[in-house]
């Protein structure tokens, strides 16, 4: 399996190719959303300088536009087409509508957080002009084999690190906050966690531009799993540099999970969705309903 890797720290660039990983997922200024760097269009051509064609870039316009912003966005995406990026990561389908009226040469990765769920929708979205797929993390291992198997472009399969759980264009934290009278920083670096009522999971929590943002503290761990697909992706929100570099250096040697977790017991992991599978497909809740009736 090859591996993607959201670039954290542009002092990874190296280390990330003495791996030989296949790309990097660039964050960007205002057209990102979960991005980790905040790249200006000259820092994001700086960081294709530096690869120099090494590994693959792609740079994250993820985030739901607005129709006042789309006048900027035409700019970055143009600015783009001469900066030898390899692909861009979406989710709005105006970011893909302009790319085409640009005639821009670079992939179009549709990543939608939790939409790529079956092969039929994935199919009829690549005869629009989609390069490849990045799948949801919500789906159990038999879903993803499938699709994998009868996707006509590539799949993205999430292999390890944070999950996403949710987005909102509101500023909760900031909210929250103001009512009980307290000024804090609601940062990605501040690394601020929630506690949901009546259990004992905790979630990260932060705000940026594109509003609240919360993603599981349990690491999505596939070691142990044998992932079909030709590309791996590594998250790596909320995790270090050498940390990283280990847990690549685990899947590219084929170690065990709990080679992993002997090492780092701090780190919680599990298999997300894989093994517990897709628990509201409508099929499943009828026959709950039918069930509670009896």
């Amino acid at each position: 399996m090859k591996y993607i890797v959201h670039l954290n720290d542009i002092e990874m660039i190296e280390p990330l190719i003495e791996r030989q990983i296949a790309g990097v997922i660039v964050g960007t200024d205002h057209y990102s959303n979960g991005g980790i760097i905040n790249s200006s269009i000259e820092q994001i051509r700086q960081i294709v300088a530096k690869i120099n064609h090494r590994m693959h870039v792609y740079v994250l316009v993820n985030r739901l536009f607005h129709q006042h912003e789309i006048a900027s966005l035409k700019v970055f995406l143009k600015d783009l087409m001469e900066s030898d990026i390899d692909g861009v990561v979406f989710q709005d389908f105006g970011v893909l509508n302009i790319v085409q009226e640009l005639q821009a040469s670079y992939k179009m990765i549709y990543a939608p957080d939790t939409l790529n769920t079956n092969h039929q929708t994935m199919n009829s979205l690549s005869l629009l002009g989609v390069d490849a797929f990045m799948l949801a993390g919500q789906l159990h291992y038999d879903e993803v084999e499938a699709i994998v198997n009868h996707s006509q472009k590539p799949c993205i399969v999430p292999v390890h690190g944070v999950q996403y759980i949710s987005c909102s264009r509101r500023e909760l934290l900031t909210n929250y906050f103001s009512q009980i009278n307290k000024s804090e920083s609601s940062r990605y670096q501040d690394k601020i966690k929630i506690k949901v009522n009546n259990k004992e999971e905790y979630s990260y929590i932060y705000e940026d531009e594109a509003g609240t943002h919360i993603y599981t503290t349990n690491e999505l761990c596939t070691l142990n799993l044998k992932i079909p697909g030709e590309y791996g992706y590594i998250e790596t929100l909320y995790l270090d540099n050498d940390y990283i570099l280990d847990v690549i250096d685990y899947y590219q040697n084929h170690f065990l999970e709990e080679e992993l977790k002997t090492k780092y017991p701090e780190h919680n992991y599990d298999h997300g969705f894989l093994e517990d599978g897709t628990v509201y497909k409508i099929e499943d809740v009828r026959k709950r309903e039918e069930h509670e009736k009896r």
